[in-house]
């Protein structure tokens, strides 16, 4: 089994922040399934994993060099 760091995650207000939502949007946005895949421990207690919100930011960038 794959050894867990906890550098691999993100806290929510981290998450918010980096997406420029509050708190609250982000688990509305969770609610719905609409944001970032997320790791969720109990109703208050949620984790994101780096690799999921690089798929979710990749997913969502419009323009560039692909």
């Amino acid at each position: 089994m794959t050894e867990v760091n906890p550098k691999d995650f993100c806290n929510r207000a981290e998450v918010a922040e980096l997406l420029g939502v509050s708190v609250t949007t982000l688990r509305e946005m969770e609610r719905k399934g609409e944001g970032p895949a997320v790791v969720r421990f109990s109703p208050r207690k949620a984790l994101y994993p780096n690799v999921e919100l690089v798929k979710y930011l990749k997913a969502h960038t419009i323009g560039g060099v692909a």
